[in-house]
């Protein structure tokens, strides 16, 4: 945490399930930003098990707080292949 007690951004603000246009269901994650601006990100059905696993934790909710970068499994994937 910063001396202003928020975490430093980006970090993930909150989530919720959704359907894509195929009708998967996928994770919306929103990152927001110490000037107040937020945006979301969709993960795939696929890869949310991916994100939990390298953020090591079970619930959605334990996703709060934490770093934006925990989202980004790509490139992890690719420098363990």
């Amino acid at each position: 945490m910063m001396a202003d007690g928020l975490p430093p951004a980006p970090h993930i603000l909150g989530f919720r399930l959704t359907a894509t246009h195929d009708g998967e269901s996928a994770l919306l994650v929103e990152i927001g930003f110490q000037d107040g601006g937020a945006s979301w990100v969709q993960i795939d059905n696929d890869d949310v098990v991916t994100v939990m696993r390298s953020a090591g934790v079970r619930r959605f909710d334990e996703l709060i707080g934490r770093s934006w970068t925990i989202l980004r499994i790509r490139n992890r994937e690719q420098a363990n292949a």
